[in-house]
């Protein structure tokens, strides 16, 4: 996860309203706890095209997540040109799923997982699974972003 990803919350005429927001961070806690950072409750924030797309990101790996957890499920795992993909089937649909994602997705996935199904054994570097804890903490000591 990298520190130099953030988002400055403005208003229309460009001016910053608050502190720069850590992405990373914001991914985890939106994949953690999906309502800590509501739209409607930080609008402003939305309104920036890299936490739109960082909201989008976590709605993904939580239905990714979502769908991991049901013991039916078997995942096989790949890694292509720096990015993890994930394929596996869903029996009850009928459907097979691939998602692509970095290897700080795959370990926030797994850990998440994990919890429910302790047997699935995805390959997470462990530098990745390392750098969670620094991105919730780097979002945390932030002052809050709440729009005015």
């Amino acid at each position: 996860m990298r520190e130099r990803d953030v988002a400055r919350v403005t208003d229309g005429g460009g001016e910053s309203l608050a502190a720069p927001v850590d992405l990373e961070g914001l991914l985890v806690a939106l994949v953690l706890v999906p309502h800590s950072y509501s739209r409607n409750r930080f609008f402003s924030l939305f309104r920036r095209q890299e936490a739109a797309r960082v909201r989008r990101r976590a709605a993904l790996l939580r239905s990714v997540i979502a769908e991991l957890v049901d013991e039916d499920v078997e995942v096989d795992q790949r890694r292509e040109g720096g990015r993890v993909v994930l394929r596996y089937q869903l029996p009850e649909l009928g459907a097979r799923r691939e998602s692509h994602m970095s290897d700080d997705e795959l370990a926030l996935v797994d850990m998440v997982v994990r919890r429910t199904r302790p047997n699935l054994n995805l390959d997470v570097r462990p530098e990745a699974r390392a750098r969670i804890a620094p991105a919730l903490e780097r979002l945390f000591h932030t002052p809050p972003i709440a729009d005015r």
